[in-house]
């Protein structure tokens, strides 16, 4: 499995194709605003119902940062099927 990912990762770089991985800063107020609103909503005090609770923040900035990096890995693999289709109909 790793030797797929690493062909795919050297085509990229050998392309000088750059991928951007969009994840938030935490620094952002809007971040930490984000955060502080789910640990708000997330606890046992929030008035929530159990089905109806929010993630906590760590928990939501977790999700966010997994969520960019299958976006990244999913934008590696088409980019690289781009090249290939792209050699291919060169030859």
């Amino acid at each position: 499995m790793r030797k797929p990912i690493g062909n795919a990762l050297r085509k990229i770089l050998t392309s000088c194709r750059a991928v951007c991985v969009p994840h938030a800063v935490p620094l952002l107020p809007q971040v930490r605003l984000k955060k502080e609103y789910n640990d708000a909503g997330s606890g046992p005090g929030s008035g929530r119902a159990p089905p109806h609770r929010l993630l906590s923040g760590s928990a939501w900035y977790s999700q966010q940062a997994f969520r960019a990096l299958n976006q990244v890995s999913y934008t590696i693999i088409v980019r690289t099927r781009d090249l290939n289709q792209g050699k291919q109909s060169r030859s």
